[in-house]
């Protein structure tokens, strides 16, 4: 009988080998990384050493090509190259010759703000051999200084971040503009002027605050932001079961998501979320690219909205006391006696507030797919929010208005440059979201049509035009064919007194604008990090051929030797 069964294991083994059948089964999916080097041997060390490092998690793949997670630029300088729409990239830039210079790395502004609101802007500096000197910024609108900026250097390569807040002069589309003195011993370079252009809402900042069950922490937000005229709260309130409160538009929130009624989701009575509530969520930024505020008044580390925590669930900590927050730059003071911390964050996450002892994080943002999440731990801030020097109502204001106006429009139209000069070639990215879009049609000044290509990402197109002569406002009007003819526009200016960040600007700009991080070529271990930390790894249904593995050539080996032996044994030949 044993003879019998090793006999025909054997065969069948032979038979099913000769078959060859495969197999679908759910995989892990290595995704795609391009890396772009320049010439020489210092990019190309670079490009092998960060190859090797990431082989185990990422496909490796060299030049710009479409259907990539993530793209990697080595060099020293900003590449003249198209880089596909919605790809994240990071930089690594290799040093210069040692020289005294400092530029303008990255200047970063809402692409739409609401009428007589002020706008954010962020200003990135590098130096390199300016230690001891101090660099003075001017930024002007519509030919009027605004603000200004100084910094003193400490070490020979450094990166200064700056934030302010300037109110905009002139008709929208503003050009705001900052300028940066050459300092002793420097030449002016390109990188000494640069511009970013920023247009007019054409409605308020829509937020939907939903609780499950009352909540102090998100009502007094709620209210905080109703009382403010560049907000359009809708809220929903379950007081018991079968009964909730609604005001605005009383959509749910379901139907707010659904009929894009929101910019951002202001959620309380986080442990009454359901597991629909948060998949809802988690759909909203990852897909809509919209943001979602959690405001937890306890641990909020069980139930569903675990899964929307990217990190372990923060602790809790108290004083005696309501204490101030340490505030990120620019940002109103808030105080708090009983806190959540982070114990760590992903490297992308931004801080907004931290506990004053610990400087652990208590206020983050996160990215999330293409939105935005935001976790507050600062649990009992509302008790202090009439005491004297708190800004409780300020500081919410400012920090959901700024999650609003980073949320794209359905059709999203980005054009590069903004501020062209006549003939100049400008770039168009369109990103369609919600129902998938076959096809879009382009015009300028309802007159040239502008051919968009679709790209391997779901809803992008990409093309170019030839800026028009006249000098003025210009606008690139884009329709999806959705079937409900979604639009979105773009507007740039021709001939205005700013220029955008030329070819010739640092790398860096590069990563600052496209959601990546820049590092030197001594520090690629922090942009492998970034990379596993923010590319999620695909599963797709992989056709296995299960009969080429060795184990099958060992068993059919032992099943052939076994039933010889037994064979042999008995006598038998």
């Amino acid at each position: 009988m044993i003879e019998r069964v090793l006999r025909w294991s054997a065969i069948a083994i032979a038979a099913a080998a000769l078959v060859d059948p495969t197999v679908p089964l759910s995989g892990r999916v290595r995704p795609r990384v391009a890396v772009v080097s320049a010439a020489g041997a210092a990019s190309n060390a670079a490009r092998d050493r960060l190859a090797e490092s990431v082989q185990r998690d990422f496909e490796v793949v060299d030049g710009a090509v479409d259907g990539v997670a993530a793209m990697v630029f080595i060099g020293k300088r900003y590449p003249e190259i198209t880089v596909p729409f919605g790809v994240p990239v990071s930089t690594v830039t290799l040093a210069a010759p040692a020289r005294r210079h400092v530029g303008v790395a990255a200047i970063r502004a809402p692409a739409r703000v609401p009428p007589h609101t002020a706008v954010p802007l962020e200003i990135d500096l590098d130096a390199a051999g300016a230690s001891g000197a101090t660099s003075n910024v001017s930024v002007s609108s519509g030919g009027v200084e605004v603000g200004r900026l100084s910094h003193t250097w400490h070490g020979d390569r450094e990166r200064w971040h700056a934030s302010l807040e300037v109110v905009p002069v002139g008709d929208p589309p503003f050009a705001i503009r900052a300028r940066l003195d050459p300092v002793p011993g420097e030449p002016v370079a390109p990188d000494h002027d640069a511009a970013v252009l920023v247009d007019a809402a054409a409605k308020p900042l829509r937020v939907v605050a939903y609780e499950p069950r009352p909540s102090w922490a998100a009502t007094f937000v709620r209210r905080a932001l109703e009382s403010d005229a560049r907000f359009a709260v809708a809220s929903v309130t379950d007081v018991s079961r079968g009964i909730d409160v609604r005001s605005g538009d009383g959509l749910s929130l379901a139907g707010a998501v659904a009929a894009d009624a929101a910019d951002v989701v202001v959620a309380g009575g986080l442990d009454r979320l359901s597991a629909a509530d948060v998949r809802l969520l988690d759909r909203f930024m990852r897909e809509r690219g919209g943001s979602v505020v959690l405001l937890p008044d306890g641990l909020a580390g069980a139930g569903p909205i675990r899964d929307l925590l990217p990190v372990r669930p923060p602790s809790e900590a108290f004083t005696d006391t309501h204490a101030p927050l340490t505030m990120a730059a620019s940002l109103p003071r808030i105080d708090a006696s009983e806190i959540l911390t982070f114990n760590e964050t992903a490297p992308e996450a931004r801080v907004l507030a931290r506990a004053a002892d610990s400087n652990a994080p208590v206020i983050v943002v996160l990215p999330r797919g293409d939105g935005r999440l935001m976790f507050s731990g600062a649990l009992d801030a509302w008790r202090s929010r009439a005491e004297k020097g708190v800004a409780f109502d300020r500081f919410w204001q400012a920090a959901i208005a700024g999650l609003a106006l980073d949320t794209p429009p359905l059709v999203d139209v980005t054009l590069a440059p903004a501020l062209p000069a006549a003939g100049d070639r400008v770039h168009v990215s369109v990103r369609v979201r919600g129902d998938a879009a076959d096809a879009v049609s382009a015009t300028v000044d309802d007159g040239e049509v502008v051919r968009l290509w679709p790209t391997a990402a779901a809803g992008a197109f990409t093309g170019t035009f030839t800026a028009p002569p006249r000098r003025g406002v210009h606008v690139l009007e884009v329709v999806a064919a959705d079937g409900k003819r979604t639009t979105g526009r773009g507007r740039f200016v021709v001939g205005a007194d700013a220029t955008s960040i030329a070819p010739a600007a640092p790398l860096a700009l590069l990563a600052a604008s496209r959601g990546g991080i820049d590092v030197d070529a001594d520090h690629l271990a922090a942009l492998e990090r970034h990379l596993r930390a923010t590319i999620v790894p695909d599963r797709a249904w992989l056709r296995y051929r299960l009969m080429r593995s060795p184990w099958w050539l060992v068993l059919f080996a032992a099943c052939l030797s076994g039933e010889w032996w037994l064979r042999r044994r008995r006598g038998r030949r």
